[in-house]
């Protein structure tokens, strides 16, 4: 049996950092995010109260920097959210909420015997996309 406990929507919009797009020929720092960039996880974008996005990290390796730098910074983003982000009239700014896989856990419950840790993530991550109906995923 596995039970998620998905955070409240008003915990996920509060406990957020300000995040900026980076046109072509502009910087992006993973700084911004703080000490959770070098972590893997699930992360919500949002705006003016709305959820955007909701997204994870692919694997050990890549980080909430390297992941979050391929929606926001243009010469590293693909076409699907990158426009979408720049078409959000600012202020305020465009937030994220980040959900380490150490957070995940506290949320997941299971009696899997010997569970790989890592696939508690995609599934963490489809619950919230399921929960919140994010704009830029329906």
């Amino acid at each position: 049996m596995i039970t998620i406990k998905l955070p409240d929507v008003s915990d996920i919009l509060d406990n957020a950092v300000e995040i900026c797009v980076a046109p072509d020929g502009t910087k992006w720092s993973e700084l911004d995010l703080g000490e959770k960039r070098k972590e893997i996880g699930v992360y919500v974008i949002h705006h003016k109260g709305k959820i955007k996005y909701v997204g994870k990290t692919n694997g050990n390796k890549m980080s909430f920097g390297i992941r979050l730098r391929r929606h926001f910074q243009e010469n590293a983003a693909g076409n699907h959210t990158y426009p979408r982000l720049t078409a959000l009239h600012t202020p305020p700014s465009i937030k994220v909420s980040l959900f380490s896989l150490a957070e995940i856990q506290t949320y997941i419950s299971h009696n899997v015997s010997e569970p790989n840790i890592l696939e508690l993530v995609p599934l963490f991550e489809s619950a919230l996309i399921v929960s919140l109906n994010p704009e830029f995923q329906q």
